[in-house]
């Protein structure tokens, strides 16, 4: 009888003895899936936040590229019509000035010429002579010429305001014209490859929202797999509790 007893008690001795060795192992599993897990949310955040770090300073390097591309582009635009327009400007006001000055100088042609009738009306021939004084007569007719020959250019270059109101033909082109249109040339092809570099950086731009949306969906993937993980993971935590 006193042999079962002992045999009983060292039975219940090595049950306590395997009771608390499992409790050991069980909570050192628990430690290994709580690192586990922590583990996984680590790599998890890290990865995350450095892909979107990258991505997103590369976008917005992107962006301001493109940005600046375009207000170059408007800015030579700009330039361009101001030019067209100066040039136009330019060459009708240059010849509104030499038609203000040629109508000036008519003027005071006709005042000096309305002068000189004035004075020999006011001064008759006298007994001693029958005639007018010859060189007042020559004066008078040269002012005439004169007048005639202003007349005509006046005349002329009212036609040519009207003809550059109208349009601006090949031949009436200055040196500043053919400059500015040289300028014109230079800005327009400027302009033609900064549209180009900014149809580069739009598709560039295209590329890298693509590739972003597709990081981005791994990244959705990989954080759904590891979520299911941890997930299996702690319900073996709290199988293993229980």
């Amino acid at each position: 009888m006193k042999d079962v007893i002992e045999e009983l008690e060292a039975e219940v001795d090595q049950n306590v003895i395997d009771r608390k060795h499992d409790a050991i192992e069980r909570k050192n599993l628990l430690i290994a899936n709580d690192n586990l897990i922590a583990e996984c949310l680590s790599k998890e955040v890290f990865s995350v936040t450095t892909n979107s770090e990258l991505n997103v300073a590369r976008f917005t390097e992107m962006t301001v590229a493109h940005t600046t591309v375009e207000a170059r582009c408007l800015e030579l635009e700009a330039e361009l019509a101001n030019l067209r327009n100066r040039s136009h400007h330019n060459n009708q006001e240059e010849l509104i000035n030499r038609f203000s000055k040629l109508e000036v100088n008519h003027l005071n042609l006709l005042l000096k010429y309305q002068n000189l009738k004035d004075s020999f009306g006011n001064n008759p021939p006298t007994p001693e002579k029958d005639t007018p004084d010859f060189d007042s007569v020559f004066v008078i007719g040269k002012m005439q010429a004169s007048l005639q020959g202003k007349d005509k250019v006046i005349r002329q270059l009212k036609k040519q305001i009207s003809q550059l109101q109208v349009t601006r033909s090949d031949t009436d082109r200055t040196l500043k014209v053919r400059t500015a249109d040289s300028q014109i040339i230079k800005l327009t092809e400027q302009v033609t490859n900064l549209q180009a570099q900014n149809n580069l950086f739009r598709d560039e731009n295209d590329k890298i929202m693509q590739h972003y949306k597709e990081l981005y969906d791994s990244i959705k993937i990989t954080r759904a797999k590891h979520i299911e993980q941890v997930t299996t993971l702690t319900t073996k935590n709290v199988n293993l509790k229980a």
